[in-house]
Formats: C-alpha cells, sequence, structure tokens
C-alpha cells in the first residue's frame, strides 16, 4: 500500500465506544507509516489520553461552517475518514473537496432518526464518499434509514491488552461471582431491565453476586440511574461508580466474571469487544450487532433484549458455571472471535484494502 495522508474528524473526545475505536484506527494507521492529522468538533476527557498516545488532536466546534477556509486544507490529503452519523455537517465539505472519503457509522436506528433531515442525499455525496458500518445491523440502518449503498463492513479494531491486565479467573469459585455493566445511564444501554432482573432473584442468588455499574454520572436518564442507585440501597453487592480512565477500566472487566450488556438499542458494543479480548465472557441483549459473531452459549450468553426474566435466567445460568469447565470454555471461545474478527492484524488487513481504494 502506498503511503497515505489522511486526516480523521470525530465529534468527541468522549471515552465512550466510537472515539475510543476510531483512536485505535489512527493507532493502526500510525503504524503502517501513513502520516495522520485528527479534528475534533468538541474537546472531552479523553484528549490527554490520546495525547499521551502521540496523537495531537486540534478542537473545532464550528468545522462544518468553515468551508472556504478547510475545503484547501482537505485536498492537501490523500484520504479523510469521517467518524460517527453525528458528523453528518462535515460531509458536504468532503464533497466539496473531491477527497476520498471514508464515512464510518456506528450509531442505533435513533440516531438516524433524529439526524435524517440533516443526511445530505446519496446523489450528493456518492461521487467520493464510501459509507461504512460497523456491523450488519449498522449497514442494514445506513441502507434501509439513510438511503444509502454501504460500501462494506468495517468492524473495529480493539488493541490486544490481555498481558496488561493479568485476569485473577480460576477454576474455583470466588466468595462472589462478578458482573460489571458499562455504559451511559441512558434510556436504550437497558440498565433498568438489568436492575429489574436482579430486583427478582432468589435471596440466595443475590447473595453470591457483586454487580457494579460504571458510567458518566454527571448526564444521567434518571429512570435508569435511580433503579440502580435504589439497589445500592438494598445490597452491599451492588455499586454504582463514575467513568473511569480507559486502562483502569480494562482492569475492572478483566477482573470480573463476566460483563452484562442489557441494552435495546446496540449496533456494535466497544466494550463486548473488549471483554473478549479479555476473556471475560458476555451476557448482552440479542439486539447486540455483535451478537452477528457469536452464538448463545457457545461464546456468549444470549438474552432476549428487554426481557426481564429472560436476563435473570442467564444471570442464574452464569453464576451456576462460574469457575467450572463450562465457564472456561465460553472465555475461551469469546477470545477466539476476537482473535478472529477484532484483532490488529484483522483490522489492519481490512484498513489497508479500504485506504488502497483511494
Amino acid at each position: 500500500m502506498n503511503l497515505k495522508k489522511i486526516l480523521y474528524i470525530t465529534h468527541q473526545l468522549t471515552r465512550t465506544g466510537a472515539p475510543n475505536v476510531l483512536l485505535d484506527m489512527i493507532l493502526c494507521s500510525k503504524s503502517e507509516g501513513n502520516a495522520v492529522a485528527v479534528i475534533s468538533l468538541s474537546d472531552g476527557p479523553a484528549k490527554t489520553e490520546w495525547e499521551s498516545a502521540g496523537i495531537d488532536v486540534i478542537i473545532m466546534p464550528g468545522l462544518a461552517l468553515m468551508g472556504e477556509q478547510m475545503v484547501p486544507i482537505m485536498r492537501g490529503f490523500d484520504v479523510i475518514v469521517v467518524n460517527t452519523l453525528v458528523c453528518c455537517d462535515v460531509i458536504p465539505l468532503c464533497v466539496e473537496s473531491g477527497v476520498y472519503t471514508i464515512w464510518w457509522i456506528h450509531e442505533h436506528e435513533n440516531y438516524f432518526a433524529y439526524y435524517k433531515g440533516r443526511l445530505p442525499q446519496w446523489d450528493q455525496i456518492k461521487r467520493n464518499v464510501r459509507v461504512y458500518g460497523v456491523s450488519p445491523v449498522t449497514n442494514r440502518l445506513i441502507t434501509g434509514m439513510a438511503g444509502y449503498n454501504a460500501a462494506g463492513l468495517l468492524p473495529f479494531c480493539v488493541p490486544d491488552r490481555i498481558d496488561d491486565f493479568q485476569a485473577k479467573k480460576h477454576v474455583e469459585v470466588r466468595d462472589k461471582v462478578s458482573f460489571v455493566c458499562v455504559g451511559l445511564f441512558a434510556y436504550v444501554k437497558g440498565q433498568d431491565i438489568l436492575c429489574k432482573a436482579i430486583s427478582g432473584l432468589l435471596s440466595e442468588i443475590k447473595e453470591r453476586i457483586e454487580i457494579s455499574f460504571f458510567g458518566d454520572l454527571t448526564e444521567v436518564d434518571e429512570a435508569v440511574y435511580l433503579p440502580a442507585m435504589e439497589l445500592t440501597k438494598k445490597s452491599d453487592n451492588v455499586h454504582v461508580m463514575p467513568s473511569v480512565p480507559h486502562d483502569k477500566m480494562l482492569e475492572i472487566i478483566a477482573d470480573s466474571d463476566y460483563i452484562v450488556i442489557p441494552s435495546r438499542k446496540e449496533p456494535m458494543p466497544t466494550v463486548a469487544v473488549e471483554a473478549m479480548m479479555l476473556n471475560t465472557p458476555c451476557i448482552l441483549s440479542d439486539i447486540c450487532g455483535v451478537t452477528d459473531f457469536l452464538e448463545n452459549g457457545i461464546n456468549a450468553l444470549f438474552f432476549s433484549s428487554g426481557s426481564v426474566e429472560n436476563l435473570q435466567s442467564r444471570i442464574v445460568e452464569a453464576v451456576d458455571i462460574a469457575g467450572t469447565e463450562k465457564y472456561e470454555r465460553l472465555a475461551q471461545n469469546a477470545r477466539l472471535v476476537y482473535e478472529s474478527e477484532f484483532g490488529r492484524e484483522s483490522f489492519a488487513k481490512r484498513l489497508i484494502e479500504i485506504l488502497s481504494a483511494s
């Protein structure tokens, strides 16, 4: 592949999935010898982490309105990568520049509905914009709700950090089976479903589990946040914690027996792939896009999206198999899916093919 000058554009620098996986893409591009520049439409707490990784970021909130100044700058690059549907207002500048543009979309259907009136028409962008979704779910939304022709599938990569986090999983059962739930306290994330499932468990199961919710506590949907807080008042085994730096979160996931992803809508949860990388099995709703790469009971445990009773059953099953050979197989099989679908090597191969088309 000829080396490229690549401009990356992101909507924000939060410690959430889409910015995290974009950073991984940037580092992958840079490791291949490409020159990279990054613009973010807003600042955020992850900026220092990006800079520590050697990535300088220019903050430009008004980028979409700076066509006269930006289009000539864009033309100095071989490729532009625009991350997320939220950056749709930047796409017309990319079209005007004529530069080969990869629009990498991660969002669920609510975002497509919200931005529908602002999305450029396919005939306006198809000359130099190639649209990629992170999962089959996303690609169906790209076609069905945005009216675009998806150029292909581009699942993100998660760097292999397993050697950095010595997970304490072993054959013997711990005093408590530990679960972690990570994500914004928002309706689509479904923490309230998990809370109802925990509340309805038999007391002997409740006594055997410990669960920690992690998320940004500065901006919450009270309908999902307050049920979690109520559980903390009833049990010392339930914890609600603020978001933490990414490495610390990976350490917590690695030391947990399971991660629970109870989302109502979730095209591709980054945290699920990170858990698979760390040999931590996922209990997740069947609406999650990552289930297209998994098999229920083999490398993950699925439950019907929104079903409290079904999630309860999966928690009981998870407790029953913790510390057994079945648990070890579940964790190992999840790791194999990570290696084949989401590792750096497979991602780099896909990315090189896409960049080579420019």
